[in-house]
């Protein structure tokens, strides 16, 4: 059986669920190669570790020079799963110096921190992106922009679907709940997400519900207050049951940064499987994801925001 040998600093996050769906879809479907996957690090989270050894796929922590030389020598093929990790920079400059079968896929655009050089696409075999998005990387002249779609390929990447219920209209106790799910960091959250919502919050019983991790809750807090409209925002820490949260929302407000690195962006895929409404800027990884007024909403500015809530308020079915 052919085998391909992940490395990765750690799955957490959105790389873990990506990583647990592939290796254990995979196991499950008795397909002609297995996947091992080998952390750089111990682990602080082991759901998604969980449920890939639940399925039998074999995960290495840390195992050292040696072990991993050896997991190395194993594979058929080696994919780096890279997002330029600290760990991940020091492992790839003492890389070991064995022959392989070597693949890179890169879970950040590059096109803005961290950065995709040109000459990084030269050392695997085979470098893949997780969005179209990374072929518009603005650093790039035409000549490296068309030596990269020619030579690199664009797999999208997602945790699945199984867990995703299918959304039903919710609107009710005359709540209208714009939700979003993810980091709340503005390293990835846009910083006007606030603002944007002030330009919608005249609509009757709208409430924003941001649920994630809390890190940034007393600044997003402090400029609902300077706005007015501190009352309308509610916070849910990290959840393990998305669906559980998706179900409770009327809409699924996704507005990140304009420098935002992600590509995948699980949590708008898992609200869009859901069925649920999405609204995004148009930027990004976001335009290649959403097909407007088909699968989604794209705007340009807070008004584009308003308009799009107040239409959906109105004609939610």
């Amino acid at each position: 059986m052919r085998e391909v040998l992940h490395i990765t600093t750690h799955m957490g996050g959105g790389v873990g669920k990506v990583l647990s769906g592939v290796a254990s879809y995979a196991a499950r479907t008795n397909a002609p190669y297995r996947h091992r996957i080998l952390l750089l690090e111990q682990p602080q989270k082991t759901n998604f570790i969980d449920i890939c050894r639940a399925d039998g796929v074999e995960i290495f922590c840390a195992p050292g020079r040696k072990g991993i030389e050896a997991a190395v020598r194993a594979a058929d093929v080696v994919q780096i799963e890279w997002w330029h990790h600290p760990l991940m920079a020091a492992f790839l400059a003492d890389f070991p110096q064995i022959r392989m079968r070597l693949a890179l896929w890169a879970h950040v655009s590059g096109c803005w921190y961290p950065y995709i050089s040109p000459a990084f696409l030269h050392v695997p075999q085979r470098f893949i992106f997780t969005s179209p998005y990374s072929l518009d990387n603005p650093y790039w002249n035409e000549a490296e922009r068309t030596w990269a779609r020619t030579h690199t390929s664009v797999i999208h990447s997602s945790g699945g679907f199984d867990a995703i219920r299918s959304h039903a209209l919710h609107m009710c106790d005359d709540h209208f709940v714009v939700g979003y799910i993810g980091t709340q960091s503005y390293a990835k959250m846009n910083r006007d997400f606030v603002k944007y919502c002030a330009a919608a919050a005249d609509i009757p019983g709208i409430e924003f519900v941001l649920v994630g991790d809390l890190t940034n809750v007393d600044q997003i807090r402090a400029e609902a207050a300077a706005l007015g409209i501190e009352e309308k925002f509610r916070f849910v820490d990290y959840v393990r049951d998305v669906s559980a949260e998706l179900a409770k929302m009327d809409v699924f407000g996704y507005l990140l940064s304009p420098r935002h690195f992600g590509t995948t962006e699980n949590a708008l895929l898992e609200a869009m499987a859901a069925g649920l409404p999405v609204i995004a800027l148009d930027q990004c990884a976001e335009k290649y994801l959403i097909t407007h007024n088909e699968t989604g909403i794209l705007i340009k500015n807070r008004d584009d925001y308003r308009r799009a809530m107040e239409l959906l308020f109105m004609y939610p079915e």
